[in-house]
């Protein structure tokens, strides 16, 4: 997505959903993990350092490490 005004429209929001964000763009990460944080989407994924992950969502308020459906680096644990 390269706008946000219309994007909840445009995404699955329900806890069966699965997202995965990374823009190589703070400001565009920021706003769609702002977007995904307060959906009930049951995954979100996040491409790239978990310090850079818990600074955007330190900026909206929130923290990665409290919320279960947060997963940076990306990817699932399997054992």
């Amino acid at each position: 997505l390269t706008t946000y005004g219309g994007a909840r429209a445009l995404v699955d929001t329900s806890y069966r959903a699965a997202a995965v964000v990374m823009s190589h763009s703070y400001d565009d990460d920021l706003r769609a993990l702002e977007l995904l944080a307060s959906s009930g989407a049951g995954y979100i994924g996040v491409l790239g350092p978990r310090g850079r992950t818990e600074r955007i969502f330190s900026a909206i308020g929130r923290s990665a490490s409290d919320d279960p459906r947060v997963f940076a680096p990306v990817g699932l644990e399997l054992g």
